[in-house]
């Protein structure tokens, strides 16, 4: 038996709480997740492990530096603790 994957439907609503669109998504196939229990971090955990200001880490995230996930709707931004260490290998490598 196939099982069928179940899909949400998502709505953009304004402030009255109308709806006025629906968002739609591509039939693509999800990329793979990394682990699903990892770690997350904090910008400030963050920039206390990595020795760096809160407008470099910001400049860091424009510029794709580092990966951060962000909650939709939310100002909550978080790292995965697996690209920070990798960030912090790379950086003992240099010196």
């Amino acid at each position: 038996m196939k099982q069928e994957k179940r899909k949400e439907e998502l709505y953009v609503i304004d402030r009255s709480g109308k709806k006025v669109g629906k968002l739609i998504f591509d039939e693509q196939e999800e990329a793979p997740r990394k682990e699903e229990n990892e770690q997350m971090l904090t910008r400030k955990e963050v920039m206390e492990i990595l020795k760096i200001s809160y407008p470099t880490i910001v400049r860091w995230d424009r510029k794709g530096v580092l990966d951060p996930v962000v909650f939709p709707g939310t100002k909550k931004v978080l790292y995965r603790k697996s690209d920070i260490d990798r960030l912090v290998r790379e950086k003992k490598d240099d010196t």
